[in-house]
């Protein structure tokens, strides 16, 4: 199952593959000459009463993963970095 969202120069992609417990995420640019992020993946696993998201083996909150993919969109060109500090 596949969802694209766009906001602003860029549009995020994401696929959840639950045969193989995983969801990946991709940028596109809705123009020629913009940058976009590199794509990434979350793995899914069993945890106690429900499933649990890791990026990099470091367990995620439904909205850490969220925060994750929406904020190249909605600050771009802002390292993450800085919007951590910023907020």
């Amino acid at each position: 199952m596949s969802h694209f969202k766009s906001i602003g120069e860029n549009s995020v992609g994401v696929n959840a593959d639950l045969a193989a417990r995983t969801i990946s995420y991709s940028y596109e640019p809705q123009q020629t000459n913009i940058a976009v992020p590199e794509p990434g993946l979350l793995a899914l696993r069993e945890g106690r009463n429900s499933v649990e998201l890791y990026s990099a083996d470091q367990r995620l909150s439904p909205e850490q993963a969220r925060r994750m993919i929406l904020e190249p969109l909605l600050s771009p060109g802002i390292p993450m970095e800085l919007r951590k500090t910023a907020t």
